[in-house]
C-alpha cells in the first residue's frame, strides 16, 4: 500500500502539467460546446479582419508598384520622344551653314568645270556634286524632327563627319578648278 501511495504522489507530481477535460465538459457538453464555438467564431472574425487588412496592404503595394511602373514607362517614353526632336543647339551649329556653303560652291564649280574642263574633269566634278547632294540629304534628315532618334551628341558627331566630307569635296573641287584655270 505504501508503494501505491508513493506511486500516486509521483503520478500527481509528474502529471501536474497535463490538461484534461473539466467537469463542465463532462456534465454540460452542450453549453461547453457552445462556448467553444463562440470562441472559434470570435477568433475567425479576428482572423477575417486581419486577412482583409493584409489584402488591403498587398493591394496597395501592388497599386504602388503599378504606379511606379507607369511613371517609369512615361519617363522612358518622354526620353525616347525627346530623341526625335532636334535641339536648337544642333540647328544653330555653325558647321550646318558651312556644309551648305561648301556644297553650294561645289555645285557652282561643277557647272564651271563641266563647261570648260575635259570629260574626266566633268565626271569628277559631277561625282563631287552628287556626293554633296547626298550630304545635304543626310543633313536634312539630321535636322528634321521625327526622322531619327538620336542624342544631341550623336547628331553633332554626324554633322561633324558631314562637315569634314563636304569640306574635303569643296577643297578638291577648288583644286580641280584651279588646275583647269592654270592650263594653257
Amino acid at each position: 500500500m505504501k508503494k501505491a501511495g508513493w506511486l500516486l504522489v509521483f503520478m500527481l507530481a509528474v502529471t501536474k502539467e497535463l490538461h484534461a477535460q473539466t467537469f463542465d465538459e463532462w456534465f454540460q457538453q452542450n453549453s461547453t460546446q457552445l462556448k467553444y464555438l463562440v470562441a472559434q467564431i470570435a477568433a475567425l472574425d479576428a482572423y477575417s479582419g486581419a486577412l482583409e487588412d493584409g489584402y488591403g496592404i498587398t493591394g496597395g503595394g501592388l497599386n504602388g508598384i503599378a504606379g511606379i511602373q507607369a511613371a517609369d514607362t512615361t519617363m522612358h517614353g518622354r526620353y525616347f520622344s525627346s530623341l526625335e526632336v532636334v535641339s536648337s543647339a544642333v540647328r544653330a551649329d555653325p558647321r550646318v551653314a558651312d556644309i551648305k556653303q561648301f556644297c553650294g560652291t561645289v555645285s557652282q564649280l561643277e557647272v564651271l568645270i563641266a563647261s570648260v574642263g575635259t570629260a574626266l574633269d566633268a565626271t569628277i566634278a559631277g561625282n563631287l556634286e552628287a556626293a554633296c547632294v547626298q550630304d545635304l540629304g543626310w543633313l536634312d534628315v539630321l535636322l528634321t524632327d521625327g526622322d531619327l532618334a538620336l542624342e544631341d551628341s550623336e547628331r553633332l558627331g554626324l554633322i561633324g563627319r558631314l562637315w569634314s566630307d563636304a569640306r574635303a569635296r569643296w577643297a578638291f573641287a577648288v583644286e580641280v578648278w584651279g588646275e583647269i584655270q592654270g592650263k594653257p
